[in-house]
């Protein structure tokens, strides 16, 4: 059974990345902010790399600053890459 903060997030997921589709950064970031629960760090994610994407780095990094987990590790290793760090990215 979904729950209907699933479904609130999907919808906010959905959105965020229809909004990256039309090249929206700003409106993505939004939508994303309203993702809680399981797919947070999914939504973290695809912000992160929307910005890193359209070359704002350095809003990317501070997406994922203060992730701790596998998948926020993961994440700004590959914001190291997209630096062209990586030698950052292998640590």
């Amino acid at each position: 059974m979904i729950e209907a903060g699933q479904r609130e997030d999907d919808a906010w997921m959905y959105l965020g990345r229809m909004a990256i589709d039309a090249g929206d950064d700003e409106a993505a970031a939004a939508n994303f902010q309203n993702v809680r629960g399981a797919r947070f760090l999914a939504a973290q994610a695809e912000v992160a790399m929307a910005w890193a994407r359209s070359g704002d780095l350095v809003r990317a990094q501070l997406v994922v600053a203060g992730d701790s987990s596998v998948a926020g590790l993961d994440l700004r290793g590959r914001l190291r890459l997209f630096a062209g760090d990586a030698a950052g990215a292998a640590k």
